[in-house]
């Protein structure tokens, strides 16, 4: 796997070189979907940059397949942005001949404080007010059994755990 990350480390310097400048940049995490990392640029100060697993791949359909995604996540992620919900903000969205990736705000976490109920309540308000448009909806009836399916057989590759399910008694 290091290969890979060497790799996408490589090209990301290689395409911000007309896009910002990038000071460093370093392996930060791994998900299911993208390779993520943690960088440095003059313009925007420490920042995630992720990239989509399958964006090099040489299966036509698996790129395809990751640059569309990445660019919902870029839609509904700016969307969220727009309606002051708290979401890091992009930066960058690219899309290049090889490469596609998002330089994002870096937010630091901080899991020994759980925010007030109060914050809470306030966020999952002004979530409901929104009126989200038909886009953001019309394949979710599809999508979402398919992205469970494939969400749990990428469980059982990384982790080579089966999933049991059973049924309630009560």
């Amino acid at each position: 796997m290091s290969t890979i990350v060497d790799n996408f480390i490589r090209e990301v310097e290689r395409e911000c070189k007309h896009l910002c400048r990038l000071v460093s940049i370093l392996p930060f995490a791994s998900g299911v979907e993208n390779c993520v990392f943690l960088g440095q640029t003059l313009e925007w100060g420490k920042v995630v940059i992720r990239v989509p697993w399958h964006t090099m791949s040489k299966d036509q359909t698996k790129r395809i397949s990751s640059r569309e995604g990445l660019e919902k996540e870029y839609q509904l992620t700016m969307f969220c942005y727009q309606h002051r919900l708290p979401v890091p903000k992009i930066h960058l969205f690219h899309k290049g001949e090889e490469l596609n990736f998002i330089i994002q705000e870096y937010v630091p976490s901080d899991t020994a404080i759980d925010p007030p109920l109060d914050e809470v309540g306030k966020l999952v308000k002004a979530i409901h007010q929104i009126n989200v448009p038909s886009t953001f909806l019309r394949n979710a009836h599809d999508v979402l059994p398919e992205r469970i399916s494939k969400n749990i057989k990428n469980f059982h590759t990384i982790f080579n755990h089966s999933i049991l399910y059973q049924a309630s008694t009560n």
